[in-house]
């Protein structure tokens, strides 16, 4: 069927990142629907036990909090346990603009969350994966742009194929170091707001002793 489809786009002189996007879109919407299916079954299952009339108070409590836990990862889409669901929960309802779940959500690997309240660390190792990221980025953008040269010059059935995998290669590449930059970029912008967000409190705090 593929090679149908690269064959008719031959003919119609359609570029193959054209047909892709297409084929995409068609199935977009029946993978989404199934990732929403399997997210939704934990909360379903743990809800059927907590209605368990024979279980006890304090195992109930215990799946209580586990089905707060995979709802907020359902809702959220951060896997959690109680003590740092509990710590996004109240960082976020300070401020909602500042702390938005998005911001939360790509930081959540820097996030320091042992102590009473989350901290960010961005460490050398954090640093030179940015390093690494920015670098691979550059070499995909550079190899997608020699692979379509490549393409405009041999314009036949075989560099259809090479530039549809090679598309679909570095698509992947791309999305893997850019999603690791907006992480890095997301979990800086969240270290600041929390710098100054201390700050904010310590001068209310001082001003409040003072009067």
């Amino acid at each position: 069927m593929i090679q149908n489809l690269l064959e008719y786009a031959d003919k119609a002189n359609i570029l193959t990142p054209i047909l892709f996007v297409v084929v995409v879109a068609i199935y977009a919407q029946k993978i989404l629907n199934l990732f929403d299916q399997v997210k939704i079954r934990k909360v379903n299952y743990l809800s059927s036990l907590y209605e368990n009339k024979h279980l006890y108070e304090n195992t109930k409590e215990m799946i209580k909090e586990e089905i707060n836990n995979a709802a907020f990862k359902s809702a959220i889409g951060i896997r959690v346990e109680t003590t740092l669901r509990k710590q996004l929960t109240e960082l976020h309802n300070k401020d909602k603009h500042t702390f938005t779940w998005k911001r939360l959500r790509m930081s959540i690997n820097c996030l320091d969350h042992e102590t009473d309240e989350i901290k960010v660390k961005i460490g050398w190792f954090e640093k030179l994966n940015l390093f690494t990221s920015f670098i691979g980025l550059v070499c995909v953008i550079t190899m997608y742009i020699l692979n379509s040269i490549m393409l405009v010059f041999k314009h036949d059935l075989e560099a259809y194929i090479n530039f549809f995998v090679y598309t679909c290669g570095l698509g992947l590449l791309f999305f893997f170091f850019g999603y690791s930059l907006a992480q890095y970029y997301h979990a800086y912008k969240l270290k600041k707001a929390l710098e100054k967000f201390e700050a904010k409190e310590v001068v209310l705090s001082t001003c409040k002793e003072n009067t």
